[in-house]
C-alpha cells in the first residue's frame, strides 16, 4: 500500500470514526435535551475550520448559528446536524475514492 492510499484510509477512518462517535451522542438522553452552545472560536479550536471559514459559513446561511447581540452562538445539535449533512463521502463514494487513488498511485 502506498503512502496517498495509506494517507486515504487513515483519513476515511477518522471520518467513520467521528460519525459513530456523533451517533453515540445522539442516543445519549442529555443530548436530547442539552441546549449547549459554542462559540466559533471553540469549534475553530477543536476542527479543521478557520474561524473565518466558519464566520464566512454563517454569514451565507450554510452553518447553524444563534445570534445574540454581537455573539455568534452555534448549538450544539445544529453543529452535529451539520457534520452529519456535510459529511460528502457515502460508502460508495469512499470506494470509488480509493479505487481512483489506487490507480493514480500505480502510474506514478
Amino acid at each position: 500500500m502506498g503512502l496517498l492510499e495509506s494517507l486515504a484510509d487513515r483519513i476515511v477512518g477518522q471520518l467513520e470514526t467521528m460519525n459513530e462517535r456523533l451517533e453515540r451522542l445522539e442516543q445519549r438522553n442529555e443530548y436530547n435535551t442539552d441546549i449547549k452552545m459554542f462559540r466559533v472560536k471553540e469549534i475553530a479550536e477543536k476542527t479543521t475550520l478557520s474561524k473565518t471559514m466558519l464566520y464566512n459559513l454563517i454569514r451565507e446561511k450554510k452553518f447553524p448559528c444563534v445570534i445574540v447581540g454581537s455573539r455568534k452562538l452555534v448549538p450544539r445539535k445544529g453543529l452535529i446536524k451539520w457534520i452529519n449533512e456535510n459529511n460528502v463521502m457515502n460508502q460508495d463514494e469512499k470506494d470509488a475514492a480509493q479505487d481512483w487513488l489506487a490507480k493514480e498511485v500505480k502510474n506514478l
